[in-house]
């Protein structure tokens, strides 16, 4: 597979929290950076897609494929999703929120997919408060985190 492939097959799995076929094309040391505080691995966002697929049962992160440029793949995503179930981001700082039933369209955010050979070796989106991460997502339920 070339690199807009392993890109494409990556974020489709990322798409719907499917990590455990996302980590399928990712080196060992892949990591996951912008949206929570400081960046992770696989494993760590596993357990933190885990609990948001809870909280968001029909969660999307919309990937669309801007340009290819080398190993980096240019990406613009835009999160959705329907709070339907409890939502305990408590390992990233968040307090627990009860299901608010209410749903959320994040703004669009940039990022970028690097491969390395034929797998991901990282995935970054560039948010603010306002276009994603775990305190856009939070403050678009109406939780005020002071």
């Amino acid at each position: 597979m070339g690199t807009r492939e392993v890109a494409e097959a990556f974020l489709a799995a990322v798409d719907t929290l499917d990590l455990d076929t996302a980590a399928q094309y990712c080196t060992d040391d892949f990591t996951y950076s912008g949206p929570l505080p400081q960046p992770v691995s696989m494993d760590r966002w596993r357990g933190v897609a885990g609990r948001m697929k809870a909280g968001f049962p029909d969660w999307h992160f919309s990937p669309q494929i801007d340009s290819v440029e080398g190993d980096t793949v240019h990406v613009t995503v835009q999160v959705t999703g329907t709070n339907t179930g409890d939502l305990d981001l408590s390992p990233v700082g968040v307090p627990f929120i009860p299901a608010t039933g209410r749903s959320i369209q994040i703004r669009q955010a940039t990022g970028r997919v690097v491969v390395s050979g034929d797998q991901v070796q990282g995935f970054t989106l560039d948010v603010t408060p306002e276009t994603g991460g775990v305190f856009a997502i939070v403050a678009a339920l109406g939780v005020d985190m002071g």
